[in-house]
């Protein structure tokens, strides 16, 4: 049997690939290819398979990652993995299919040391003869731009500010990642993909995954749209501060006044990017330039170091330096959200019982999914 552990990273797409794969258990199944359950999170779909992090992290670290799975605890940890392992050999006894696909873009960023990557391999290699790890790598700058909007999205009211040398190393040093995983896999285990659309077959991410995987999308497959938009710069601002007064939690649960919040200023966003003084950026990004000129030439066989096609540049970016929002373009964004919530209101009064059942069945399903981000 053969594994496909595609571990990320983050903002490359992850949970576009994970939707497609849930969303098509059976579809794969046919081609025997089995995308599994109980790794997963707590969603109805159970598409991302953030338990592998949690399971092989160090037991004594706990993090947002595992709280989100009520784990407070070194014991609480141990009584999970051993549960974990009994759910996944239950999951893979009598399995019908010679191709089993892995995703968690937290192995990349929360795996840190080689024992911890060690102990996922443990826990794996029992049901696998062979194994793939895919990973697709990002523009820094990109990437740590979109975690940002990611992180305001999920509650974070901290200002932007570029990650200190030890953040840097850990999650976006990617030479210092590939090592880890090539050390304890093998580097002709390790599959390295570029996040750019000039690098995507036919600039898809899903039909250049599924080549990966040797995956034949045919008709069959539902092909969901992609996830994940970042904000633009006056929405992230607007919603950092709007965290402050509104937090995500409260008493670790999801604060239900947040509501769509986050949905809607989506749907508002515009064309603005965040973005982080020039002279900064462009230190941040020398920081990286023999780290990627490593990756390109060993794991790609590019002789001439190039590990992306868009090379990084301050002219072509919009910048803002974190300016702050003014006072006009904050009602514009307050009076879209008030119109928007009171044409919700109308709606619901005038709907038929059972479009009220169903609506409130989708709530549920996005209050899930956003207690397991």
């Amino acid at each position: 049997m053969i594994f496909f552990l595609h571990i990320g990273m983050p903002k490359t797409g992850t949970t576009t690939i994970q939707n497609f794969l849930a969303s098509n258990r059976s579809q794969l199944l046919k081609q025997n290819f089995f995308y599994p359950k109980s790794v997963g999170n707590n969603s109805p779909l159970q598409d991302n398979h953030l338990k592998l992090a949690a399971y092989a992290m160090n037991p004594d670290k706990i993090d947002d990652l595992k709280t989100n799975l009520r784990l407070y605890s070194s014991e609480q940890v141990y009584e999970f993995r051993k549960k974990l392992t009994a759910d996944f050999t239950k999951e893979m006894a009598g399995l019908n299919a010679n191709k089993v696909v892995l995703s968690n873009e937290h192995c990349s960023t929360r795996l840190l040391q080689k024992q911890e990557i060690e102990e996922l391999k443990a826990f794996l290699s029992p049901f696998y003869d062979d194994i793939r790890i895919i990973v697709y790598l990002r523009r820094q700058d990109n990437s740590f731009l979109s975690a940002y909007s990611s992180a305001i999205k999920s509650g974070q009211h901290e200002p932007l500010m570029l990650p200190d040398e030890q953040e840097r190393i850990l999650r976006y040093d990617y030479w210092e990642l590939l090592q880890r995983w090539s050390e304890v896999f093998g580097q002709d285990k390790v599959s390295v993909k570029v996040f750019e659309r000039e690098q995507l077959l036919e600039g898809d991410l899903i039909k250049d995954f599924c080549q990966e995987i040797q995956l034949d999308v045919d008709d069959g497959f539902s092909i969901l749209s992609d996830a994940n938009f970042s904000l633009d710069h006056e929405c992230c601002e607007f919603l950092r501060l709007f965290n402050q007064y509104v937090p995500r939690f409260i008493e670790e649960e999801n604060n239900w006044r947040r509501d769509n919040i986050v949905t809607l200023l989506e749907q508002y966003s515009g064309s603005s990017r965040i973005g982080v003084g020039g002279e900064l950026m462009d230190e941040f990004m020398n920081s990286f330039s023999d780290s990627n000129r490593k990756v390109a030439e060993l794991y790609l066989d590019r002789p001439d170091g190039k590990l992306f096609l868009k090379e990084f540049s301050t002219r072509n970016r919009v910048e803002h330096e974190s300016e702050p929002l003014n006072m006009d373009k904050a009602f514009e964004i307050f009076a879209y959200l008030w119109n928007q919530k009171l044409d919700e209101i109308k709606r619901k009064e005038n709907m038929p019982l059972s479009e009220k059942i169903i609506e409130s069945l989708r709530s549920l399903k996005r209050k899930s999914r956003s207690r397991n981000s």
